[in-house]
């Protein structure tokens, strides 16, 4: 079995801070196993209030996979960093110091050795 850890991070690009709600915002991994057909597993869920210009938020989890599913090509996964809001809506982009950009809030990454490199990245 291979396990690798992996971290993602929510960077905030901007030259100010974000500030959120308490509890009102997460950064959420989940899994989609489209070998097995199931989707939307929560791996990881990291609440945060603040990120801090040219910071980030880390979330962590570990990539765990059968090596002989890899090597007969019957493996094929996605994982996804999404921010989530509560309140998603004009509040959030509303302030100077909200997120004023909802749709780059999100990145994957997807494994499938059936394909040529079969790491990818969206």
């Amino acid at each position: 079995i291979f396990h690798w850890p992996f971290v993602m991070r929510v960077r905030n690009l901007g030259d100010q801070p974000f500030y959120g709600k308490t509890g009102g915002q997460a950064a959420v991994i989940t899994l989609d196993d489209l070998t097995a057909n199931k989707k939307g597993q929560v791996l990881s869920n990291v609440a945060f209030d603040r990120i801090p210009q040219h910071s980030g938020v880390a979330v962590r989890f570990e990539f765990t996979a059968p090596a002989d599913q890899i090597n007969k090509g019957k493996f094929h996964r996605i994982y996804t960093l999404a921010l989530k809001y509560k309140n998603e809506g004009v509040e959030l982009i509303a302030g100077r110091n909200g997120d004023c950009n909802l749709k780059n809030n999100t990145f994957a990454i997807e494994f499938d050795p059936g394909r040529k490199g079969w790491i990818f990245t969206k």
